[in-house]
């Protein structure tokens, strides 16, 4: 009887452990790159250099930092 209130726990907290990792991804706000108004996202990750202030996007995971310019194709953020 042992084993099996050990092998429920285990159970329970392999359980517990998805369901929050589930809320957690489902919780994720939103950031200027996505559409908020139609519920939807880019797949962009938005990063701030807090030492110059310079923005970069990132695209999905393993996508490299992307300047974030705007439509003079000047760094968006950077301090002068």
């Amino acid at each position: 009887m042992k084993w099996f209130m050990k092998l429920l726990n285990v159970e329970t907290l392999i359980v517990v452990i998805i369901i929050g990792i589930l809320l957690s991804l489902y919780f994720v706000p939103y950031d200027d790159t996505d559409d908020v108004k139609n519920h939807t996202r880019s797949g962009f990750s938005l990063y701030t250099d807090y030492g110059t202030g310079c923005q970069y996007l990132r695209a999905g995971i393993f996508g490299g930092l992307i300047p974030r310019v705007d439509g003079k194709g000047n760094h968006i953020g950077c301090k002068q």
